[in-house]
């Protein structure tokens, strides 16, 4: 009998996160209008998002609905994320829900290699589940998960990419360096 953590391991992790984000009600915030702590920089993703889908969609030039900056241009930290939902507000239509909904996507990505490499180093089932989920338990974690802010998005492609460098630290596949370096980059 195959081991849990092959073969449908991560389909199996997948589910338990999804489980507990519905008893944790991290669902119910995915069609809400920005609100609470950092409101005025959640409107400011938003607003480089609806940038670039209302203005051409040039990846090197975003901007926002900002008075006091030069023809709208301002510096982002994270332009891909909101390249990306405009692009989907394409097909979509704009609603807060789609970078929520890609932040969530990705911090979920994030937890699942997280899982992934907690078990490559220590090859126990029992050690993966308690340090995957002392992870996802964090509150503040979950908050941000299905949030406005690029933070999250950003550390889950920083837990993609220490996945990514541990199959690269135990196969020495060329491919895991590269993917690694990518998702840090």
């Amino acid at each position: 009998m195959k081991s849990f953590v092959q073969g449908s391991s991560s389909l199996l992790y997948l589910t338990l996160i999804l489980c507990f984000y519905a008893i944790m009600g991290v669902f119910s915030v995915l069609l809400l209008e920005p609100f609470g702590l950092h409101f005025v920089r959640q409107t400011d993703s938003l607003s480089f998002a609806s940038h670039y889908y209302h203005f051409g969609m040039d990846f090197f030039s975003p901007g926002l609905f900002n008075l006091q900056s030069d023809d709208a241009k301002a510096a982002c930290e994270f332009p891909l994320l909101y390249y990306l939902t405009a692009l989907i507000y394409q097909t979509t239509g704009e609603h807060p829900a789609v970078l929520r909904t890609i932040s969530l996507l990705l911090m979920t990505s994030g937890f699942v290699a997280f899982f992934k490499t907690i078990y490559l180093i220590f090859k126990n089932q029992v050690y993966t589940l308690i340090l995957g989920f002392w992870l996802i338990s964090s509150t503040v974690l979950l908050y941000y998960s299905a949030n406005f802010l690029p933070d999250s998005s950003a550390f889950a492609l920083t837990l993609l990419g220490w996945h990514s460098f541990a199959k690269y630290w135990v196969n020495q596949t060329k491919k895991s360096l590269y993917c690694s370096m990518s998702f840090f980059g």
